[in-house]
């Protein structure tokens, strides 16, 4: 089956709008072609991308307005992608798919929308105006969805979207991940912790949490409880598109009601990894011909002269790594859709996401076995999952790494969960040498 889903929100951004519709879509993905229309809210996004195999396509835009935008262009990717789906998904709220879903149902097309919340914007009149044509598009899409999936009842019940297509809403829980706890960094909270008494909020820091009630109640139960602390886990500030204004209001909020307070919007809690950020120290995951510790020009265990070294593209690197993948089952065409399959160089920046499912060709950040001495985490990609014990190998490698073949005596061959650290993302070229040159200089000096 075909299904295109429309979310003016889509990876990489991070809330709940567009994470749970991901999680849905990588388990669809195995059986059916999934393509999500969305919108570039960021300048270096790429136009059409693809992630676990779900084809992203992220259409332009003429001007925002608040969060949302507004792009007659989008008409003509509705057009071309709509002719040729069997499903169309809705992710809402949003406006604008608006036009979308009235072509669907002009085509005959099966529409489905997921409900995950209502909005409600406070402040003027023209907040209230943005509001009232919100809900208008949204009911006009639920009118012209055949099905409605939300997630819990308690939430939905005392919504007019339930009172008006109680007949069409079917419940589905969202598929999670169990996490494990990230012992030295709970230890980090610990030290800052200490005796205060903490009350958390976990998300983004934006208008419709509704923090200003949250705040209110802290302020009264102040007086209550002895050195009570209201903590911050999430994006907030210009992290959080458009939500800066109301960053800025928050804090003012709590110096009135003198509330004391923590804002942990680290990169490391976004992104849900002690380590968001790596450099790359080695060429185990380039594709090119370098020279290893001993100045002998390689790749994937083949030797090269300066006068037959060359550039590598994606097919000469299959031509020479690639029967070791095949071997495992793992064909070009299967690499050539896994994410950053043209691998890294030394002295790129990688950037790390922790909460994820691993799955094969990932390329996943781990701490060494105990028995290693490798000074540092290792990151590699993943070729193999069996009763979740993961094997990995570097891209540039002849094989895989065990404890016989490597001085520091690192196994990859059977790594578990409570090792991975998390998974590489994306790259940043060159910006690590800065660290690596000066680590150099220093152990030069040093010697």
């Amino acid at each position: 089956m075909r299904i295109i889903l429309f979310s003016t929100y889509f990876y990489p951004y991070t809330s709940g709008l567009s994470n749970y519709p991901l999680k849905f879509l990588t388990r669809l993905v195995k059986k059916h072609e999934i393509t999500v229309l969305t919108f570039r809210y960021q300048s270096g996004l790429k136009k059409i991308d693809l992630y676990q195999k779900i084809k992203i396509v992220r259409m332009p835009y003429l001007f925002k307005i608040s969060k949302g935008f507004i792009s007659p262009q989008s008409f003509i990717y509705y057009l071309k992608y709509l002719r040729n789906s069997d499903l169309v998904i809705l992710n809402l709220p949003n406006f604008e798919a608006f036009p979308m879903a009235f072509l669907a149902w002009l085509y005959k097309k099966k529409i489905l929308s997921i409900l995950l919340c209502e909005v409600q914007l406070v402040g003027n009149i023209v907040s209230k105006i943005i509001n009232f044509f919100l809900d208008l598009s949204v009911y006009f899409q639920l009118l012209l969805s055949k099905e409605i999936v939300t997630m819990t009842q308690d939430y939905i019940a005392d919504k007019l979207a339930y009172k008006l297509f109680k007949k069409k809403i079917k419940l589905v829980l969202p598929p999670v991940a169990k996490l494990s706890i990230d012992q030295s960094k709970l230890d980090e909270f610990r030290k800052i912790k200490k005796r205060s008494f903490w009350l958390g909020f976990v998300g983004r820091i934006s208008r419709e949490k509704g923090l200003e009630h949250l705040i209110k109640a802290v302020a009264k139960l102040s007086s209550k409880i002895p050195n009570l602390k209201l903590v911050f886990a999430g994006p907030y500030g210009k992290q959080v598109v458009s939500e800066n204004n109301y960053y800025l209001a928050i804090k003012k909020l709590l110096k009135k009601l003198r509330v004391d307070y923590i804002f942990f919007g680290s990169l490391s809690l976004i992104m849900g990894t002690s380590l968001p950020l790596a450099g790359v120290e080695s060429s185990s995951m380039d594709h090119q011909i370098t020279k290893d510790d001993y100045g002998i020009l390689g790749l994937c265990g083949q030797r090269y002269s300066k006068e037959t070294k060359k550039y590598i593209d994606f097919n000469d690197y299959w031509e020479i790594c690639g029967d070791w993948y095949e071997e495992k089952s793992i064909t070009k065409d299967i690499f050539s859709q896994f994410s950053l399959q043209n691998g890294f160089r030394k002295g790129d920046i990688i950037v790390i996401w922790g909460r994820f499912e691993p799955r094969i060709g990932d390329i996943i950040v781990f701490k060494p076995n105990s028995e290693s001495k490798a000074p540092r985490p290792i990151i590699h990609r993943i070729v193999s999952i069996n009763n979740e014990i993961i094997q990995t190998k570097g891209d540039h490698n002849q094989k895989q790494l065990t404890m016989e073949n490597n001085i520091y005596k690192t196994d990859e061959t059977s790594i578990k969960q409570e090792q991975i650290i998390g998974k590489a993302i994306l790259k940043i070229p060159y910006l690590g040498w800065v660290k690596i040159i000066f680590s150099e200089m220093m152990g030069k000096f040093t010697a």
